[in-house]
């Protein structure tokens, strides 16, 4: 079950001002951390996340929904990329929830925290900014995309030049190539699956791993002058991710795939990823994302807003389980 909790001195102010303080759209969970005077706590979702039986996931959930708040918290907590004292230090500051009366419910859950906090190769990636007129521009965008995430683990270079075998110094020129963003479209649609092979070769575990706005490509696609194009770039972002899933099994422990809609088109076939599609629909990860009715009730007692405003704002949603956080912000 998720609570809400309040930073104090917060439950008397004006209704209006809760836009600020539980924002949906706010980005990345150590933000949200940080900033907020409400925080409704989701972070049991990491838990189930782990230990429910669809292992790899496409979730599409309207925009809003605080999909990419959810997947930085997971990638926050598995991470074992901060192996300096001071950040783990800090990353338990996170979950502990020091700015707000009470520590996260998912720090209650000591033998998994102990587990699995901190444990896990885990990659973080976005396609929001792998966006363009042409598949060029597509193409430059993933470059850099990349190379922030090669980056980012830059000690596998290092480790891959400290090996003396001839594939190992070919393997750290490549890398090194990812980093400089010269590579080509062919080493592009590799790149996520190059970097998986090399944490998991690094660390003898399998990754976990998290790829939101797969569907912003797709979007922005749809405006490019010709149909030819548009086609040209879906197949583009289809194959990048049908290359960096195409090892699942022997190098990915653990994988979402976020969106805001389901891609249905020739050029991409979501059979192929071998991805669980989940929606707010019969989805036991959904009340991590929305407003369930008992958040939505505990945020309207502190607000004080009318049981008669309750249930116009219900009346909206028709049934659904659960609410969009933006919208009923913004209610």
């Amino acid at each position: 079950m998720s609570e809400v909790k309040f930073r104090k001195g917060t439950v008397s102010k004006r209704a209006d001002r809760i836009k600020s303080f539980i924002s949906p759209c706010a980005g990345s969970f150590s933000s949200l951390v940080q900033l907020s005077s409400i925080f409704v706590d989701k972070t049991l979702l990491i838990q189930d996340f782990y230990q429910g039986r669809n292992t790899h996931i496409l979730l599409t959930l309207p925009r809003c929904m605080g999909k990419t708040t959810a997947l930085t918290m997971c990638a926050d907590f598995f991470s074992n990329l901060d192996t300096d004292i001071n950040r783990q230090h800090s990353k338990r500051k996170s979950f502990r929830k020091v700015n707000i009366r009470a520590p996260t419910l998912i720090m209650n859950e000591e033998a998994f925290v102990k587990e699995n906090m901190g444990a896990w190769p885990t990659i973080m990636f976005s396609l929001k900014y792998v966006v363009g007129k042409t598949k060029e521009a597509v193409l430059d965008s993933l470059r850099v995309q990349l190379a922030a995430q090669f980056e980012r683990h830059e000690y596998l270079h290092e480790w891959l030049e400290k090996d003396k075998g001839i594939a190992s110094k070919h393997k750290a020129n490549v890398y090194l190539k990812y980093c400089k963003m010269d590579i080509n479209e062919a080493e592009a649609i590799r790149g996520l699956q190059v970097l998986i092979n090399h944490l998991h070769n690094h660390y003898k575990k399998r990754v976990i791993l998290f790829v939101d706005d797969y569907d912003v490509p797709w979007t922005w696609s749809s405006d490019l002058r010709s149909q030819t194009e548009s086609d040209q770039v879906h197949t583009f972002i289809y194959q990048f991710l049908l290359m960096t899933f195409s090892e699942q099994d022997r190098c990915i422990h653990r994988s979402i795939v976020a969106g805001s809609y389901r891609v249905a088109s020739e050029q991409f076939d979501n059979n192929r990823l071998n991805l669980k599609h989940l929606t707010a629909i019969g989805n036991p990860l959904a009340k991590y994302f929305g407003f369930i009715e008992e958040e939505f009730h505990a945020l309207c007692e502190s607000y004080k807003v009318s049981p008669e405003h309750r249930e116009v704002a219900k009346a909206y949603y028709n049934g659904l389980p659960i609410f969009h956080p933006n919208s009923t912000v913004e209610f």
